[in-house]
């Protein structure tokens, strides 16, 4: 970030939100209503049936990402997540509305923390999520130490 390789860390910056948002989705499942019949594999779905969908186990899958458990960015580094494997906003006609401005706003904040300081974890343990009404935040309240600041 401090580098003046200002295309890199873009790209790099881009490549931790896809990351974070993969290991930790701010709403860990969608539900959809199938309107008319649906076929999925061997099963039939009646219409008026509600589906749900477990955004983390899809991003916890082994076969799409390797060592899913593990905060990996370089994954994302010059490749966009799949359309039907990276969906921490949902999908489709119900896409959440504010997805664009929601990653603006991480661009944003993660360029001017990373460019600003240098952040440590305050404890090697995980940090467990824990749900707050229909979202997921950090179990301990997502505290970092500050261990250096630089000059704008």
């Amino acid at each position: 970030m401090r580098s003046g390789d200002s295309e890199r860390a873009d790209a790099y910056v881009e490549a931790v939100i896809h990351e974070g948002m993969r290991l930790r989705p701010v709403i860990p499942m969608i539900v959809r209503m199938v309107k008319r019949p649906w076929q999925f594999g061997e099963y039939v779905v009646p219409a008026n049936t509600p589906v749900a969908v477990s955004i983390v186990a899809l991003h916890h899958r082994e076969d799409v990402y390797p060592d899913p458990y593990t905060f990996r960015p370089e994954r994302f580094v010059g490749v966009k997540p799949g359309t039907y494997t990276w969906i921490p906003f949902g999908g489709g006609i119900r896409r959440c509305l504010g997805a664009s401005l929601a990653m603006a706003e991480q661009r944003v904040v993660l360029r001017a923390v990373a460019r600003r300081t240098d952040l440590a974890a305050v404890s090697a343990r995980p940090e467990a999520p824990r749900q707050r009404n229909v979202t997921t935040i950090p179990g301990r309240g997502g505290r970092v130490i500050v261990r250096r600041k630089y000059a704008d």
